[in-house]
């Protein structure tokens, strides 16, 4: 589906595991600097904890 071989697959990843930790790392840094860029750090430490957990989309 990717339009590469497997062969040329495994010249990037050892395996199908890394590519998922590898992305889901890349995703979870963006979203965090997300967040951060979004929050007034001059506000106090509980509006900043309530702003965090409002932006989580598990919630």
């Amino acid at each position: 589906m990717a339009g590469i071989a497997v062969g040329t697959f495994y010249n990037y990843y050892s395996s199908k595991e890394k590519l998922f930790f590898e992305n889901y790392m890349k995703e979870n840094e963006k979203f965090k600097k997300h967040i951060i860029e979004s929050l007034d750090m001059n506000q106090d430490p509980v509006t900043l904890v309530k702003q965090i957990v409002e932006q989580n989309p598990q919630n």
